[in-house]
Protein backbone atom coordinates (compact mmCIF):
# COMPACT_ATOMS: atom_id res chain seq x y z
CA UNK A 1 0.00 0.00 0.00
CA UNK A 2 2.73 2.31 1.08
CA UNK A 3 4.69 1.66 -2.74
CA UNK A 4 1.07 3.23 -4.28
CA UNK A 5 2.00 6.60 -2.39
CA UNK A 6 5.52 6.79 -2.66
CA UNK A 7 5.52 6.08 -6.77
CA UNK A 8 4.15 9.41 -7.43
CA UNK A 9 6.68 11.39 -5.59
CA UNK A 10 9.29 9.62 -7.20
CA UNK A 11 8.50 9.97 -10.58
CA UNK A 12 8.04 13.70 -9.60
CA UNK A 13 11.67 13.84 -7.84
CA UNK A 14 13.02 12.20 -11.13
CA UNK A 15 11.34 14.26 -13.67
CA UNK A 16 12.62 17.28 -11.10
CA UNK A 17 16.12 15.85 -11.42
CA UNK A 18 15.61 15.56 -15.44
CA UNK A 19 14.76 19.09 -15.78
CA UNK A 20 17.60 20.58 -13.46
CA UNK A 21 20.20 19.09 -15.41
CA UNK A 22 18.87 19.90 -18.41
CA UNK A 23 18.81 23.70 -17.01
CA UNK A 24 22.19 23.05 -15.73
CA UNK A 25 23.68 22.89 -19.41
CA UNK A 26 22.06 25.79 -20.89
CA UNK A 27 24.22 27.82 -23.71
CA UNK A 28 22.84 30.86 -21.83
CA UNK A 29 23.81 33.10 -18.55
CA UNK A 30 20.78 35.41 -17.30
CA UNK A 31 22.11 38.89 -17.29
CA UNK A 32 18.64 40.61 -15.89
CA UNK A 33 14.93 39.54 -15.17
CA UNK A 34 12.78 42.80 -15.14
CA UNK A 35 8.77 42.48 -15.01
CA UNK A 36 7.30 45.03 -17.72
CA UNK A 37 3.20 46.45 -17.83
CA UNK A 38 2.17 48.27 -21.36
CA UNK A 39 -0.84 50.24 -22.13
CA UNK A 40 -1.02 49.45 -25.62
CA UNK A 41 0.75 47.30 -28.24
CA UNK A 42 1.99 50.72 -29.48
CA UNK A 43 4.66 50.44 -26.19
CA UNK A 44 5.74 47.52 -26.95
CA UNK A 45 9.37 46.92 -27.51
CA UNK A 46 10.86 46.83 -31.19
CA UNK A 47 12.53 43.64 -32.19
CA UNK A 48 16.09 44.16 -33.79
CA UNK A 49 16.07 44.57 -37.33
CA UNK A 50 19.07 42.38 -37.86
CA UNK A 51 17.36 39.31 -36.59
CA UNK A 52 15.32 38.90 -39.66
CA UNK A 53 12.21 36.65 -40.36
CA UNK A 54 12.88 33.89 -42.70
CA UNK A 55 9.57 32.51 -43.26
CA UNK A 56 10.91 29.86 -45.18
CA UNK A 57 12.45 27.69 -42.18
CA UNK A 58 10.72 29.60 -39.66
CA UNK A 59 13.42 31.29 -37.98
CA UNK A 60 15.46 34.31 -37.10
CA UNK A 61 19.32 34.34 -37.61
CA UNK A 62 22.27 36.52 -37.93
CA UNK A 63 25.75 35.16 -38.03
CA UNK A 64 27.81 38.68 -36.39
CA UNK A 65 27.54 38.57 -33.01
CA UNK A 66 26.16 41.40 -30.85
CA UNK A 67 23.53 42.45 -28.89
CA UNK A 68 19.70 41.61 -30.01
CA UNK A 69 16.46 42.26 -29.09
CA UNK A 70 13.11 39.81 -29.78
CA UNK A 71 9.83 40.68 -28.65
CA UNK A 72 8.17 37.50 -28.09
CA UNK A 73 3.99 37.73 -28.15
CA UNK A 74 2.61 34.95 -25.89
CA UNK A 75 -0.97 33.41 -26.61
CA UNK A 76 -1.67 35.68 -29.66
CA UNK A 77 -5.00 35.21 -30.90
CA UNK A 78 -5.63 32.72 -33.35
CA UNK A 79 -2.60 30.75 -31.82
CA UNK A 80 -3.16 31.12 -28.46
CA UNK A 81 -1.08 27.88 -27.43
CA UNK A 82 2.39 29.60 -29.14
CA UNK A 83 4.24 32.42 -29.12
CA UNK A 84 4.69 34.84 -31.77
CA UNK A 85 8.21 36.51 -32.72
CA UNK A 86 8.62 38.58 -35.53
CA UNK A 87 4.96 37.55 -37.29
CA UNK A 88 6.60 33.58 -36.82
CA UNK A 89 4.82 30.71 -35.20
CA UNK A 90 7.56 29.37 -32.32
CA UNK A 91 10.79 30.10 -34.72
CA UNK A 92 13.95 28.83 -34.38
CA UNK A 93 16.23 31.86 -33.15
CA UNK A 94 19.66 31.28 -34.25
CA UNK A 95 22.73 33.56 -32.62
CA UNK A 96 26.54 33.41 -32.09
CA UNK A 97 28.25 32.63 -28.59
CA UNK A 98 29.08 35.71 -27.03
CA UNK A 99 26.10 37.55 -28.14
CA UNK A 100 23.36 39.19 -25.70
CA UNK A 101 19.88 38.91 -26.21
CA UNK A 102 17.27 40.79 -24.89
CA UNK A 103 13.90 39.17 -24.63
CA UNK A 104 10.60 40.80 -24.24
CA UNK A 105 7.55 38.58 -23.58
CA UNK A 106 4.20 39.72 -23.29
CA UNK A 107 1.17 38.44 -22.70
CA UNK A 108 -1.43 39.61 -25.20
CA UNK A 109 -4.23 36.52 -24.21
CA UNK A 110 -7.16 38.16 -22.74
CA UNK A 111 -8.10 34.91 -20.57
CA UNK A 112 -5.19 32.82 -19.90
CA UNK A 113 -1.79 33.37 -17.97
CA UNK A 114 1.37 32.28 -19.65
CA UNK A 115 5.45 32.29 -18.98
CA UNK A 116 8.46 31.93 -21.32
CA UNK A 117 11.78 29.14 -19.52
CA UNK A 118 14.51 27.94 -21.50
CA UNK A 119 15.83 24.46 -21.03
CA UNK A 120 17.73 21.78 -22.81
CA UNK A 121 15.21 19.44 -22.96
CA UNK A 122 13.58 19.10 -26.47
CA UNK A 123 10.36 18.48 -27.03
CA UNK A 124 7.78 16.08 -26.46
CA UNK A 125 6.89 17.76 -23.18
CA UNK A 126 4.51 16.32 -20.00
CA UNK A 127 1.31 17.85 -18.97
CA UNK A 128 3.83 19.37 -16.31
CA UNK A 129 6.87 21.00 -17.10
CA UNK A 130 9.38 22.15 -14.29
CA UNK A 131 10.68 25.87 -14.61
CA UNK A 132 14.41 26.26 -14.55
CA UNK A 133 16.77 29.13 -13.62
CA UNK A 134 16.03 31.23 -16.86
CA UNK A 135 12.55 32.45 -17.12
CA UNK A 136 10.09 35.30 -16.68
CA UNK A 137 7.45 35.90 -13.94
CA UNK A 138 4.02 34.42 -14.56
CA UNK A 139 2.49 36.95 -16.75
CA UNK A 140 -1.55 37.62 -16.31
CA UNK A 141 -3.73 37.71 -19.46
CA UNK A 142 -4.89 40.69 -20.83
CA UNK A 143 -8.09 42.72 -19.48
CA UNK A 144 -7.86 45.85 -21.49
CA UNK A 145 -5.85 47.86 -18.92
CA UNK A 146 -2.76 46.85 -18.91
CA UNK A 147 -0.41 43.87 -20.94
CA UNK A 148 1.97 41.84 -18.65
CA UNK A 149 5.16 41.57 -19.84
CA UNK A 150 8.87 41.01 -18.51
CA UNK A 151 12.48 41.09 -19.94
CA UNK A 152 14.88 39.06 -19.70
CA UNK A 153 18.35 39.59 -20.99
CA UNK A 154 20.43 36.60 -21.50
CA UNK A 155 23.90 36.05 -22.55
CA UNK A 156 24.61 33.40 -25.34
CA UNK A 157 27.80 31.45 -23.21
CA UNK A 158 28.86 28.75 -25.78
CA UNK A 159 27.50 26.94 -29.01
CA UNK A 160 24.41 24.28 -27.65
CA UNK A 161 20.26 24.23 -28.11
CA UNK A 162 17.55 25.31 -26.10
CA UNK A 163 14.17 25.60 -25.96
CA UNK A 164 11.83 28.49 -25.16
CA UNK A 165 8.70 26.88 -23.55
CA UNK A 166 5.55 27.97 -21.23
CA UNK A 167 5.09 26.18 -18.46
CA UNK A 168 1.76 27.11 -17.53
CA UNK A 169 0.41 23.03 -17.18
CA UNK A 170 -0.50 21.54 -20.89
CA UNK A 171 1.33 24.33 -22.86
CA UNK A 172 4.27 23.36 -24.02
CA UNK A 173 2.54 20.18 -24.63
CA UNK A 174 -0.17 21.65 -26.81
CA UNK A 175 3.26 23.32 -28.56
CA UNK A 176 4.06 26.44 -27.04
CA UNK A 177 7.72 25.95 -27.42
CA UNK A 178 10.48 26.65 -29.93
CA UNK A 179 14.26 26.42 -30.25
CA UNK A 180 17.40 29.03 -29.83
CA UNK A 181 20.38 27.51 -31.60
CA UNK A 182 23.81 29.45 -30.35
CA UNK A 183 26.39 28.53 -32.92
CA UNK A 184 30.76 28.91 -32.43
Amino acid sequence: MKYKTIWPALVLLAATAAWAAAAANLPFRLISKQNKQYISQANFPMSSPELRPNRQDNSLSTRVKGKYELLALAGPKGKMMSFQIETLTNPEIRLPAGSELTLDVVNVDDDMVHDLYLTTQAPPYPQAVPATAIGTAVLKPYKGQQYSGSRLVIEATHAGTAYYVCTVPGHAKKGMVGKIVVTP
